[in-house]
């Protein structure tokens, strides 16, 4: 869905392109509409690198940059700072991941 919303952006169709971001958000996390309940998500799962896989939080963290870069800003501040906030905490998850002790 994440290239999808690419072909999309690169075809000047913003309007899909959002939703298909959108959409790979929500599939990444298994939950629709998980930018509107997002700390709840974040609050059931402490370790989030953990709980959906390292990968899967960098993907999700570049998809929330490019839908508040390129969809939201100056369009949806609220939307904006939700995606950005979102986007951090993803980038900062794989740094606290634990490694067990030898």
């Amino acid at each position: 869905m994440h290239e999808l919303g690419n072909l999309h952006f690169a075809d000047n169709n913003l309007g899909e392109a959002e939703i298909q971001w959108n959409d790979c958000v929500d599939t990444i996390f298994q939950k629709l509409y998980v930018l509107n309940s997002w700390r709840i998500v974040f609050k059931e799962n402490h370790n989030l690198a953990d709980a959906f896989g390292s990968r899967n939080v960098l993907i999700g963290g570049i998809v929330l940059t490019k839908l508040a870069k390129l969809c939201y800003e100056g369009k949806d501040l609220h939307k904006y700072m939700e995606t950005s906030l979102m986007a951090a905490d993803l980038f900062t998850a794989p740094a606290k991941l634990t490694f067990p002790h030898p």
